[in-house]
């Protein structure tokens, strides 16, 4: 009886991890994607120079451009982004979502994001069913100032020496 019981138990832990997974990822596409949650860390580093502290980098991920972050949304996104006054701007992955058609567009929208240390940024799996070489062009004609990190590391121009490497998917 105790085997049975521990496989019905086993069962339902199952059954509720998926509907759980299920609702997250409805609720993801519903409301989530639409949701801009601005969050504010403190992150000890140790070792990091004294004349660095205090720096603030701001990280967007997951932009989706042409999955409903274009156009309007994206800009208010560039210009809540500016007005967090960050010294390094980082976007890690998904710039585009499937959609070649929103390049354009969505690259001059992020070219609006300012930074005194620079705005980086590198692939995710969406840029690269987007098309990698569509992206990075399109990066490079229309945000001359967002560098693309592609498997690369480079010296930021800081007050001390820090250093920033960006992987693609």
């Amino acid at each position: 009886a105790t085997a049975r019981a521990r496989r019905v138990g086993s069962s339902a832990a199952s059954i509720a991890t998926v509907a759980g997974l299920g609702a997250a990822l409805a609720w993801g596409f519903r409301y989530g994607a639409q949701h801009l949650e601005v969050t504010a860390l403190e992150v000890p580093i140790p070792g990091l120079s004294e004349r660095l502290r205090g720096i603030r980098v701001a990280h967007l991920s997951d932009l989706h451009i042409g999955n409903g972050t274009e156009d309007g949304r994206l800009t208010a996104i560039v210009e809540k982004t500016n007005a967090l006054a960050p010294d390094l701007v980082v976007i890690t992955g998904d710039l585009f979502d499937h959609d070649p058609r929103h390049l354009a567009a969505g690259a001059q929208r992020l070219a609006g994001l300012r930074a005194p240390l620079g705005v980086y940024a590198v692939l995710g799996n969406h840029d690269l069913m987007t098309g990698r070489e569509q992206v990075a062009d399109a990066l490079a004609r229309h945000a001359p100032a967002l560098r693309l990190l592609r498997d690369e590391c480079v010296r930021l121009h800081a007050a001390a020496p820090l250093y920033l490497a960006g992987i693609e998917d």
